[in-house]
């Protein structure tokens, strides 16, 4: 599959549209092939997708994830464009999910414990603010890809930063340096603004982030050199759970 690229000034560039991978499991040394799927072969490609995506309506995008959450085979980079849209969508309407809080293996060795989660908003703002500039009942969303850690964020009702991360990955570590970033971009740092850092999954991934408690490799890339106490004190790790229909409220 190809899609020719007509913009001005890039006539007669072609790409290909999706690639078939297959996926090694380096444990098994007989068979080896752990899983097949599509993958978006570029990041032209995927852009492609992302305007495409960011105009459906919340009916189209909810079919899409449902479809999704039971498939073995889908293209795993256009996914976490779906959640983001359907958060964004949702977010206006009041949305209403499950959560619960993801534990250091330091912090606790108590049983995981859902809770809910909930936020209404009144507008989407696609600049980079600061902190200090925020507005409370608007739900910030970069359009630059420069912009680190999130893909968006918001105060909630009690003035408090919560930034939202839709993901595919089990592990979802950032590196300090993508935290030091993040809070360089708005103008504070996590002394002063703590930081509770969801991160948005679909439902059939839910086994993972259900643990009890995780490794610090979960959130930090290079733990041997240790965290810092200033961002294992002042980010709160959550996982953010939509309904297997993905309907606004969660049963």
């Amino acid at each position: 599959m190809h899609i020719e690229k007509t913009d001005r000034g890039l006539s007669g560039l072609s790409h290909q549209l999706v690639r078939y991978a297959v996926n090694r499991d380096q444990a098994d040394c007989f068979f080896g092939y752990a899983w097949c799927q599509y993958e978006i072969s570029c990041e032209e490609v995927l852009n492609v997708f992302s305007i495409a995506i960011g105009k459906m309506s919340i009916k189209s995008v909810k079919q899409h994830l449902i479809a999704i959450n039971h498939c073995k085979y889908r293209m795993e980079a256009s996914i976490t464009v779906y959640l983001k849209r359907i958060f964004e969508l949702y977010a206006l309407t009041g949305l209403q999910w499950k959560c619960h809080k993801m534990q250091l293996y330091s912090e606790s060795n108590s049983n995981m414990i859902q809770d809910n989660f909930s936020v209404k908003l009144k507008q989407v703002d696609h600049t980079i603010t600061t902190f200090q500039n925020m507005k409370e009942e608007v739900l910030y969303y970069p359009y630059d890809q420069g912009f680190s850690l999130v893909d968006m964020y918001y105060k909630d009702e009690f003035g408090e930063l919560v930034g939202i991360q839709a993901t595919l990955s089990s592990e979802r570590a950032n590196t300090v340096s993508a935290y030091e970033k993040f809070y360089e971009m708005i103008g504070t740092n996590p002394e002063d603004t703590k930081l509770k850092l969801y991160y948005l999954i679909i439902p059939s991934q839910v086994e993972h982030y259900s643990q009890s408690s995780f490794p610090e490799s979960q959130f930090w890339h290079d733990v041997q050199s240790g965290t810092g106490l200033r961002w294992k004190n002042n980010i709160a790790f959550y996982c953010l759970i939509p309904p297997d229909d993905f309907e606004l409220i969660s049963p």
